[in-house]
């Protein structure tokens, strides 16, 4: 898996379209698809930002690892990403043990659903 494809998987993941994502990085949304494509190579400073959105290292983005990393920010910063800012701002009565419930509920699903 090339790092366009690993882009994209996790775009998708988010529930992000190309054009949401590039406006997130700042990009043109042709720049984005020719990424995706294999057409282009980010530069080393894009592929920190797309790692660093993404909660993931550069080394799996590159495909030099399988392995996602754990996120280690709070459970309340790991949901205020793209797709579910909705999720907190319907109920921010929410404990933090209840988002750390979410959270592992997410990442188990994406354990399963890689397989």
């Amino acid at each position: 898996m090339h790092i366009g494809d690993r882009i994209k998987f996790l775009r998708k993941r988010a529930g992000l379209t190309q054009r949401e994502l590039a406006k997130e990085m700042h990009l043109a949304g042709s720049t984005l698809s020719q990424y995706e494509s294999g057409q282009r190579t980010p530069s080393d400073t894009v592929k920190k930002n797309l790692a660093d959105y993404f909660g993931v290292s550069v080394d799996y983005l590159m495909g030099r690892e399988d392995a996602q990393r754990i996120p280690q920010e709070s459970p309340r910063e790991i949901l205020a990403g793209p797709g579910l800012r909705l999720l907190l701002d319907a109920d921010n009565n929410l404990t933090e043990d209840q988002l750390k419930e979410i959270v592992e509920f997410i990442e188990f699903k994406r354990r399963t659903e890689n397989r």
